[in-house]
C-alpha cells in the first residue's frame, strides 16, 4: 500500500482471488533487512489511523517491520479490525502501537505470536464468544494497559512474560490451561482479599493453596506451614 489514506482496509479478493496471507514481503520479493525498513504495504504507514484485515485472511505475519526495540511504523494506528476467519495474529504484528487501545480477537483466531502486541497502549483486550484460542506467545501483550482481562476457555499455553511490565490487576486463567512460560509462585496467604481479619484467613489461605495445587501451581508462600503442607500433600 502506497497511498495515504487514513482509513485502510485490506481487500478479501484481487484479481478475483481471495486474499488469504499477508508476508514478509518486500517489492514481491522476500524481504531484505538491508534495504528500505518498511515495503509498500507500509509506504505511509504513519498516517493509517484505522486498519481493517479481512476474514479471508488466515494469517498475517509484519514481522520485519517491527524488530525488537524499535517503534511500530504504525504511528498514528488507533484502530484494527480483524475480520471472522484469521486464525494467526504473527509475531511482531502490532509492536509498540501507543495510541491503539482496544483489541478485538475474532473467534477464529486460534494463536496469538510472540510480541504481537508488546508495547500497545491496550486497555481492553476482548475475545469473541466461542473463541478458539489456543495458544498466547512468549511477550505477546507486554507492557500494555490491560487491568483487567478474562481468557477464553479453550487456551492451552501462555507463553513466557506474555502480559509483564503492565499495569494487570485481575486475571481470570480458564480450566483448559495446562502451560505457562514460567512456573507460578502463589502469595495469597492471609491476604486482606480473602476478607476479616488477618488471625482469621487460615481457611481461606487453605483453600487458596488447594485451588492452587489442583490448577498445578508449582510453589505457594504462606505463613502457616506446617496446615499448608498437609493441603499440598493430600491435593497434589
Amino acid at each position: 500500500y502506497d497511498g495515504s489514506e487514513p482509513n485502510v482496509v485490506v481487500p478479501s479478493m484481487v484479481y478475483n482471488k481471495p486474499v488469504v496471507q499477508i508476508e514478509k514481503t518486500f517489492n514481491g520479493t522476500v524481504y531484505d533487512p538491508d534495504a528500505t525498513p518498511y515495503g509498500p504495504f507500509l509506504e505511509h504507514a504513519d498516517k493509517v489511523v484505522s486498519l481493517t484485515i479481512p476474514g479471508t485472511v488466515k494469517s498475517f505475519d509484519f514481522e520485519y517491520y517491527s524488530n525488537e526495540g524499535k517503534t511500530s511504523p504504525f504511528t498514528s494506528l488507533k484502530t484494527i479490525i480483524l475480520g471472522e476467519g484469521i486464525t494467526s495474529i504473527g509475531n511482531w504484528s502490532f509492536l509498540c502501537v501507543g495510541n491503539l487501545e482496544s483489541v478485538h480477537i475474532p473467534a477464529s483466531v486460534t494463536s496469538i505470536g510472540d510480541y504481537a502486541f508488546k508495547g500497545c497502549g491496550i486497555e481492553v483486550l476482548n475475545f469473541a464468544e466461542n473463541s478458539k484460542l489456543t495458544s498466547i506467545g512468549d511477550n505477546a501483550f507486554e507492557g500494555t494497559s490491560i487491568e483487567k482481562l478474562i481468557l477464553p476457555e479453550g487456551v492451552k499455553t501462555i507463553g513466557a512474560s506474555a502480559f509483564v511490565d503492565g499495569v494487570l490487576k485481575e486475571v481470570v486463567l480458564p480450566n483448559s490451561l495446562e502451560t505457562i512460560g514460567y512456573p507460578l509462585l502463589l502469595g495469597a496467604s492471609r491476604k486482606s482479599f480473602l476478607g476479616g481479619e488477618v488471625e482469621t484467613r487460615l481457611t481461606a489461605t487453605l483453600d487458596t493453596t488447594k485451588l492452587a495445587v489442583k490448577q498445578g501451581v508449582l510453589f505457594v508462600r504462606v505463613h502457616d506451614v506446617k496446615e499448608n503442607k498437609m493441603i499440598i500433600d493430600l491435593y497434589s
